[in-house]
């Protein structure tokens, strides 16, 4: 089994083999926002200015659709594939003065890698996931501390019926990554607070688990 990791901001996409545990890592022309598989062999990435396949067998990134967002303060980011083989992606402000925060996008990209717009105004794109059955679409934008579910078209890839389910704010930190597990429910990370959620797809907390951390390490 290959375990795959990256260093976004050190623009490095790293691999173990778990096995013999070899390493090789391959350095990318930007910042990393997410990676994902390839159904033909390799990976797809988010970089800066758009999406890449890379193959670790050439080391070499190759601009799959650099995806023109219109906005010089932003970046991409997160992002996650479909049961149906489409990647959501979105993404974020990079150092954007105040009243540019929200010029960020969430897309939905086919495998003719055309991208669709789904959401405008984002500030920050994380967390896209979902559930089990493909019919719910999970979202947060990090900055207003709200995590949202939608409806999801999986025949179209469209989103509809968007409502808050859990609202970060008490905890005075933005929801970071998130996953759905197979019971069908949502862990996402509070950066800000030191925790990680387990909700239910209500809302609900079914978990609260506290992460240590210590700088000095």
């Amino acid at each position: 089994a290959l375990l795959y990791w990256f260093d976004s901001i050190g623009r490095l996409i790293r691999r173990i083999d778990l096995a013999t545990g070899k390493r090789r890592e391959i350095a990318m022309p930007s910042e990393i926002g997410m990676i994902a598989f390839r159904a033909g062999g390799g990976l797809i990435a988010a970089l800066r200015d758009g999406l890449y396949f890379v193959d670790f067998d050439t080391g070499m990134a190759t601009p799959a659709n650099l995806i023109d967002t219109g906005r010089d303060v932003q970046r991409f980011n997160d992002g996650k594939i479909d049961r149906q083989g489409r990647l959501v992606v979105g993404t974020m402000h990079i150092k954007a003065p105040p009243d540019r925060r929200y010029f960020g996008r969430l897309y939905s990209v086919g495998a003719d890698l055309r991208a669709t717009v789904l959401e405008d105004f984002v500030g920050c794109a994380n967390g896209q996931s979902f559930s089990p059955d493909g019919r719910t679409f999970y979202f947060t934008d990090s900055p207003k501390r709200q995590i949202w579910a939608y409806d999801y078209d999986t025949a179209t890839g469209t989103i509809s019926g968007k409502r808050t389910i859990f609202d970060t704010e008490p905890y005075k930190s933005p929801a970071d990554g998130q996953t759905v597990d197979a019971d069908g429910f949502l862990w996402t990370t509070l950066t800000g607070a030191r925790k990680i959620l387990r909700l239910a797809p209500t809302g609900r907390i079914a978990q609260e688990i506290d992460v240590a951390f210590n700088p000095t390490n």
